[in-house]
């Protein structure tokens, strides 16, 4: 007999060769009423290869009902923290961030990959 455990989930995320947008999210928002990439969210700009910490939170955009073809998912928006530089050991002054870490539509590319 043996046990089995499923293995946790990477906490950080690397930024690629190019600077990717994060979106900032004031107050509380469902996956009904905002869609991270909208009109009006408030943007901030992620350098390449900076690491991002995963705080575990995530946006699900789905496709409507009606329309649907394949996958419901139109795009999975992860909760992030920028990390800094070793001087502020990491957590510096930039705040939350959603990243995009998985689009249905190819011509949005996704700009992070986890790390391991």
């Amino acid at each position: 007999m043996s046990y089995a455990q499923k293995s946790g989930r990477e906490k950080l995320l690397l930024v690629g060769s190019s600077d990717i947008s994060g979106y900032i999210i004031d107050g509380l928002h469902t996956t009904t009423t905002v869609d991270p990439d909208s009109p009006g969210a408030t943007t901030v700009i992620l350098p390449a290869f900076m690491l991002l910490k995963d705080l575990g939170r995530q946006i699900v955009v789905y496709q409507d009902p009606r329309l649907r073809r394949g996958s419901p998912h139109l795009a999975i928006y992860r909760q992030v923290l920028p990390l800094d530089g070793s001087q502020d050991e990491g957590v510096g002054s930039r705040k939350p961030c959603y990243v995009l870490v998985y689009s249905a539509d190819p011509s949005k590319i996704v700009g992070v990959s986890r790390t391991g």
